[in-house]
């Protein structure tokens, strides 16, 4: 549920990319969080948690903030 509310805050304060609405915004959001993810990156190529925290911050603010 985290996703939805941070999505939700994200376009109440009009902070999404001008062409994403909130499900896509939340699609985006489920798809690049989930374990799956940081599992194949830190687990399975070795990234350091610290580099795949930075990684996925600097992903998700291009994917989904106003520049």
């Amino acid at each position: 549920m985290i996703p939805v509310t941070v999505v939700r805050r994200l376009a109440e304060e009009g902070s999404l990319r001008k062409d994403l609405g909130p499900a896509d915004a939340t699609a985006i959001v489920w798809a690049l969080t989930g374990y799956d993810l940081y599992r194949a990156l830190v687990t399975e190529q070795h990234w350091t948690a610290a580099r795949y925290e930075s990684w996925l911050t600097a992903l998700l603010v291009g994917q989904l903030l106003r520049p």
